[in-house]
Parts: structure tokens; sequence; C-alpha cells
């Protein structure tokens, strides 16, 4: 018969570990209650329960959960045995006895296996509800258990009670109650075992308990006389100005306590001032979380002053969390003065307000509210136990580590003028000086974040790369200058982020870091250094040349001379003007007449009695026939020729005036306008010729110099490569042309066609093409990160089209 039982009991507690139906999980209950029980609430099955259990309790093996089955349905021959033998009843015997009275399913509720000294019973999550707490408590009573966790378990302030009177004190490290339903009760209970002369409970968890001022000050009361707790949780019960008060008061007091979390309450106003001003001078408190509270309000008493005064009198504090608190910018001016004298707090987190922390632990004023982090990671005591975090320049939670930069003259590199400087690629290379140890040796500490850290050395302004770091093939920029190496070195994480063990030798916000001059940007230094821009020799030998070519002369006779003069100040205009009807006419005869017609009528040239629109067709036909055997288009040359025939016909063909020179004084005098309006290098001035652009074009140099040639012909970028390169950006061909053509220097022959871009012009042909897409879409971004940002956005297609051929 005992093996018979024996073999059933084992098919069972198989069948309920796979996690069989409801039907089977019912007939085992059935067998140990009778037919007529039902639960009353609900609750995880017994499979479920022990599934959990594997999880939590690494010890409850098989023979385990086989023990404590089989102790339920002999439990009172054990009881009868153990009373007979004068023997102690076990934590799980015990807690048993209560389900077996209260008609309740045997379930572990973590107690499968604990007897006699426990690390830890881990019950958290379980929805034991109060009828399993007190069957719990009942077992509590013969275990010893170090941590007690019993988190989000819906258990009211009774029930509560009665486990926490249980616990015994002299081995109790930790408790975990969070997440439940406890109160006045249960406060109590606790502050008699943190009474309690052999207690050693440290660590208190409390939060989202909906506690309110009175519980949190009779907490506060006892906590202040008996100072034992090292870490207090009291997140999410609703404190307010009385429960602020009463823990400025414990936090004045305290020597014990190094970890409080007050997030997620409404501390605000007097009580939050009061905590402040306890925060300077409490000495023992090294990681602190206020984030979502209200310190920011109200207005005519908030806390800023007192936060800021607490950032120069304390130097205890590593790791706080003030983010979500409404902070203005006016309020982070006032914080940003008090943390410059801090020089302890390692890791500030200040998200959800007007600020923000950079690589040096500088707090840095921002004019939009910094909401960069989610709700999940919005709290240091979470982080600090390692959650991941997405915001950087948290010493602690990204576990910085130390490097220490050297210079050695004569074996990182030559000997060099002071200041030696330092350039790290996370902080932009902004340069921080190496400090002199003796004349030929100079170093610097500095906190890095994990990963490969790319920098390079400055001696006087001089770039250098030490010897005694690895070196590697990577573009950088110094002074507007393009290097192609520098220094790297594999920052390693640091040991561990926990704040009680990071003690760098350098400090944050300490004044080391010495202000470099960078000299201005220099256009001969640039990308775009080799563009040969328009000059008064170039201009004057152009116009020479289109006089010259034209039949001006012929038409004018002896007022050649005076016109030659004349027209020469207004040639640039005129130069511009063709060019930008170009780029709109490029090839084809029947284009530029229509391009001209517009562009006279338009200008209100055409008039009634003095000059027709026939009038210009004639004369480009006349053009047209002059140039049927070559391959030449409408030209410069021809372009001023026909401002002097239109000045001829509207003003001394109908006597107006006497002489030609004086109609095409006229014509200028009523119409220069229409001529000043185009200028190519407008473009160039506001918008090419900048530091930003610049810096992206060296950027991408070597891959944009290799897509130039892999497009060209014989090395020469004609339009239809350039055309075929930019369809990977748009397929507007408008786009394209005009960019090719406004992007040519201007050139002592007649026409623009049949040149090639050299390698400077298609930068400009490049950035002229991006900057239409964004006329085009009405961006409002501000135009010079625009411009930046769509550069490295359009090499993506083209990388991605071509890229394989240039690589």
């Amino acid at each position: 018969m005992a093996r018979r039982t024996s073999f059933s009991m084992t098919n069972i507690l198989r069948k309920e570990t796979r996690k069989t139906s409801i039907d089977k999980q019912n007939k085992i209950t059935n067998s140990l209650h009778g037919a007529h029980h039902r639960p009353s609430r609900v609750l995880p099955t017994l499979a479920q329960s022990f599934s959990s259990m594997d999880s939590q309790n690494g010890n409850a093996d098989f023979d385990s959960k086989l023990k404590y089955l089989d102790s339920y349905k002999n439990l009172e021959k054990i009881t009868e045995m153990r009373i007979h033998h004068q023997q102690p009843q076990t934590p799980i015997s015990t807690y048993l006895s209560k389900l077996s009275k209260q008609r309740l399913v045997p379930l572990p509720m973590g107690l499968i296996k604990k007897q006699g000294v426990c690390e830890k019973l881990d019950s958290s999550n379980l929805s034991m509800g109060n009828h399993y707490a007190e069957a719990m408590a009942e077992g509590l009573k013969s275990l010893k258990v170090r941590k007690v966790i019993l988190k989000n378990n819906g258990i009211s302030d009774q029930a509560a009670c009665k486990l926490v009177k249980n616990l015994d004190p002299r081995y109790s490290v930790e408790l975990n109650i969070g997440e439940n339903y406890i109160g006045q009760l249960t406060i109590q209970s606790i502050c008699e075992i943190n009474s309690n002369p052999l207690s050693k409970l440290q660590t208190l968890n409390l939060e989202s308990n909906n506690l309110f001022d009175k519980n949190i000050s009779i907490l506060a009361g006892s906590l202040t006389v008996y100072d034992k707790i090292r870490d207090l949780s009291l997140s999410r019960n609703k404190i307010s100005e009385e429960g602020a008060i009463a823990l400025a008061n414990y936090i004045k007091y305290t020597s014990t306590l190094q970890k409080l979390d007050l997030s997620w309450n409404n501390i605000r106003g007097l009580g939050g001032k009061l905590i402040c001003k306890a925060l300077c001078e409490n000495e023992s408190i090294r990681v602190l979380d206020l984030s979502w509270n209200s310190l920011a309000s109200p207005n005519e008493e908030n806390c800023p002053k007192a936060l800021a005064e607490m950032f120069k009198m304390n130097s205890k504090i590593v790791h706080l969390d003030i983010s979500n608190n409404m902070l203005g910018m006016n309020d982070c001016k006032e914080l940003r003065t008090g943390f410059l004298e801090n020089h302890t707090i390692l890791g500030l987190h200040i998200e959800g307000n007007h600020a923000e922390i950079d690589g040096k632990g500088y707090l840095m004023v921002t004019e939009a509210a910094n909401t960069y982090n989610s709700l999940n990671n919005s709290r240091i005591m979470h982080r600090t136990k390692g959650l991941k975090r997405k915001n950087k320049n948290c010493w602690i939670c990204q576990k910085w580590n130390e490097i220490e930069f050297k210079w050695r003259n004569g074996k990182s590199g030559p000997y060099g003028e002071e200041p030696i400087m330092v350039h790290l690629n996370f902080e932009g290379f902004e340069g921080c000086e190496l400090r002199e140890q003796n004349d030929s040796y100079y170093r610097l500490a500095r906190m890095c974040p994990p990963g490969p850290i790319y920098f390079y050395f400055t001696l006087k302004g001089n770039f250098c790369i030490s010897a005694e770091y690895t070196q590697i093939n990577k573009v950088v920029t110094y002074a507007d200058s393009k290097y192609e190496m520098c220094n790297v070195y594999e920052n390693t994480p640091s040991p561990s982020m926990l704040w009680i063990e990071l003690t760098p030798k350098c400090r944050p916000r300490e004044v080391s870091f010495h202000k470099e001059e960078i000299p201005p940007w220099d256009f001969g230094k640039s990308v775009f250094k080799d563009y040969i821009s328009d000059s008064t020799e170039l201009l004057n030998e152009c116009f020479i040349e289109d006089m010259e070519r034209s039949k001006i002369k012929e038409l004018t006779g002896k007022e050649y001379d005076y016109l030659l003069e004349y027209l020469r100040q207004y040639f640039p205009a005129i130069k511009e003007t063709y060019k930008f009807l170009a780029a709109k006419a490029w090839l084809d005869w029947d284009n530029w007449l229509e391009i001209l017609i517009d562009f006279i009528t338009l200008s209100n040239m055409i008039g009634k009695n003095d000059l027709k629109v026939y009038d210009i067709e004639n004369i480009v036909k006349t053009f047209r026939y002059w140039n049927s055997t070559t391959e030449i288009y409408f030209a410069r040359y021809q372009f001023l020729e026909l401002i002097v025939r239109i000045s001829i016909m509207k003003y001394y063909r109908n006597r107006k005036v006497q002489k030609i020179s004086q109609s095409v004084k006229f014509l200028f005098k009523n119409f220069f306008s229409v001529f000043d309006k185009q200028s190519s290098n407008d473009f160039r001035i506001e918008k090419l010729y900048t530091k930003p652009i610049d810096k992206i074009l060296y950027r991408h140099y070597s891959t944009l110099v290799k897509l130039y040639y892999y497009f060209s012909h014989d090395n020469h970028l004609a339009f239809e490569g350039f055309y075929k390169m930019m369809l990977a950006v748009t397929n507007d061909f408008n786009i394209i042309q005009t960019s090719f053509i406004m992007s040519k220097e201007t050139s002592v022959t007649y026409s623009y066609y049949n040149d090639s871009l050299k390698i400077v012009e298609f930068f400009e042909a490049l950035v002229r093409v991006v900057d239409s897409i964004k006329q085009v879409t009405n961006n409002l971004t501000r135009l010079d990160l625009f411009l930046e940002e769509t550069i490295e956005m359009m090499l993506e297609p083209l990388l991605l089209n071509f890229g394989h051929t240039v690589q």
C-alpha cells in the first residue's frame, strides 16, 4: 500500500510540474480536500506555483516537491509524531497546518524547502492575499531568514503586521514588503523590530504602499531614535509636507543611512527645503533619489536655492536623481552655481528639467526640457542594480572608468612647447591641458566611457599622435585641418558601478581645462580653396573676349570704344544673368528662345511701339544660323550682343535717342535691376563657404573623390556622369541641371556646356542639390544643420547604389 501511494504521488507531481490541464489539477486538489472544496480566489495552480519556485529557489528540486506534498497528505501523523517526541514543528508543517484549517490549496509560497537558517525567502508577485499571508506568518515563527521579499502580493495591513511580527530580528537583514496595502499596524511592527537591541535589519523597502504622511512620520520618528537602516525605499507613498518634515529630521540626525529613495512623491515647498537643509549636515547618505516630485513648486517657496546650497555643503552624496521636478531655466541656473562647487557627485540625473550633464560632469542649462529617458529608466535605485540606461554622462550608471593620459617628451613624440593638450572624441575633441610633473613628463587623469576612446595631442597648437598609444587610421579634424591618423585606447567598464566602490582620482567639475584658442575657419585650408573665384582681372579678361567675339563693334562703329568702357561696369551682372538663364535653357535653341522671351517679357522691355516679341525671335534665329556649322550653342558673348541689339531696337531705331550709346544707357538706366537680381556667389558666401559644410565634406572627402572618379570619363566629370550619380538622390532634372551650371567657375570661353566639373565644383554642385531639395520640401530646419545632416543622409543611397564600386 505504501508503494502504491508513493507511485501515485510521484505521478501526480510529474504531471503537475509539466503544467497539465486544469481538470487534472482539480483532481489533485479534490483528492487532498474532498470534492466539495473550491478555492475562494484565483491563485496560481500547484504546477504554476512549483514552476515559480524553480525560478526563485534553485534548491527546490524534485525530491523537495515530493516531500512537500507528502508532508501535506500525512500532516496529522507528522504533527502527532513531533508532539509525541516533543519536537518543535517545522516552518512547513506550521504553514501547512494553517492552510489545512482554512481549507486552502497547499501552495508552497516559497516555503517548499525552508528550514534552519535561510538566506532568502522570495515570495514576490504571487498574489497570495491575506489568508496565505497569515499562514506564512505562522511558518515564519520558526524560520531564521535573512532576506524576506513579499513584494506585490495584495497583502492587507493586518496580514502584513502578522508577517512582520513573526520575523526573527536576530537574522532578518532585509525586508521588502513594497506594492501591498500596509498601514499603521505594519509600520508599528517594523518600528518594534527596529527598536529591538538584537535587530539586524538594514534594508527596508516600503515602496508603493500609499502610506501617506502620518505613517511616514511614525516610521521616521522610530528610525531617528534607533538609527540602524542603511537602505530605505519610500517611493510612491504620497509623501507631502508633513511627511517630508519628519524625514528631514531623520536625515539630519542619521549617521547610518546610505541609500534613500523618495521618488514619485509630492515633496515640495517647505518640506523639500528642509530635506535639502538637512542634507547639508548629513554625512552618511551616498545615493539619493528625489525624482518625480515637485521641487520647483510653489514658485514663492520652491527648493532650487536650498538644493544649490546643498550642492555646496554636502560632500558625501555621489549619485543623485532630481529628474522630472519641473525645474525651469532660472531654477537650473541657480543649481548650476552651486553644482560648480561640488566635486563629489559622480552621477547627476536631471532629465525632464531644463538642464543636462556633459561628459566632464558640468550642468548645462537648456532652453527645452530634456526628456530623453523613458519612465522605465527614471530611478537610480534600479539603475544602480544594473538595469540598462539610455542617457549618457552618468559616470556610475555607464560604468565610466579612469584613464591616465601621458605625454613624455622624446618618447611619446617630439619635445613640444606648452600647453600640451589631449583631445578626446566623446567631448568633440575639445582640448584638455595635461599637467606638468617634471621637465619632460605631463599627465592628466580623465573619466571616460567604456569602449574605444579616440584621441590626439597638440603641442602649442601643433597636431601630434603619441608613439606610446595604439595608432589607428581614422580621419580627425583639428583647427579645420584634416588628419588621417589618431590614437585609440580601449577603455574597459568600471569593475563595479556601485557607488561604494567607485573612487576615481580625478574629480568632476575641477577647473583643469585650458581654454585653447582655435583659429577661425580659413577658406585657404578648406575643401573649397582651389575654386577660382571671380576677380577683377578674370572678369575683365572675359569681358574683352566676349566683346571681341560679338558683332557689337560692327553695330556701333565709332561709338565702340565708348561702349566698351561703359558696358565693362555692367558685365559682372550680365555674366551672372546669362549663367542663371543657361541653367534653365540647357542645350536646346528652342529652350533658349523660350527662356529669353520670358525673361525680356517679365522685365517689361517689350513695348507696343518699340519692341516686339518677333524682334527677339529674329535676333535669336540669326544667332542660331550663324552657329549652324558648329557645336556651340547660345553663348555668353551672344547674350551681351543681344542686350545691345535690344537697346538699339527699343530706342535708337524709333528715334528716341540720337546715338546707339545713348540707347544702351537708357536700357540699363531703366532695366538694370533685372540684371542685378542673380548671383551665384550669394549661395557660396551665405551657405557654402561655412565651417560646418567644410567639416562634413572633409569627413566624407575620400568617398566623394572616389565617386567623382568612378562617374568621370578620362578623369573629367561631365554632366552625364553627374546626372547619373545624382539620380540616387533626386530624379528632378531641373535641380541637377541648375546645380551643375551654377557651380561652374567663370570661364573666359563663351560656353558652359562642354566643360566638365572639377572636384571642387563637384562639391559645390552636390551641396546645391541638397539645398534645392530643402527648398522644394519646405523643410524649416536651420539651414546649416539641415545641410550637415542631409549630406550624410544623401550619401547613403549613393553608397548603396555605387559604393561597392568605389570601396
